[in-house]
């Protein structure tokens, strides 16, 4: 799989484990990585795996205080 290979909704959904609505709604708020071609969004392979990269990072930094 290619860094700029175009994931669509239901692709990024699969990856993450979550529904497609999920994956949709988070796209349109900017909260996931997209990219608006005409009325579609698409997601870049590359993107979404540094997305998920920095969830891990962002994670781990936070720490439950006591």
């Amino acid at each position: 799989m290619s860094e700029d290979e175009l994931l669509t909704s239901a692709e990024v959904a699969e990856i993450l484990n979550v529904p497609v609505r999920w994956v949709d709604e988070h796209g349109r708020r900017g909260d996931v990585p997209s990219l608006k071609l005409g009325r579609y969004r698409r997601y870049r392979r590359g993107d979404i795996d540094a997305w998920i990269r920095g969830q891990a990072r962002r994670r781990r930094d936070v720490r439950p205080s006591l």
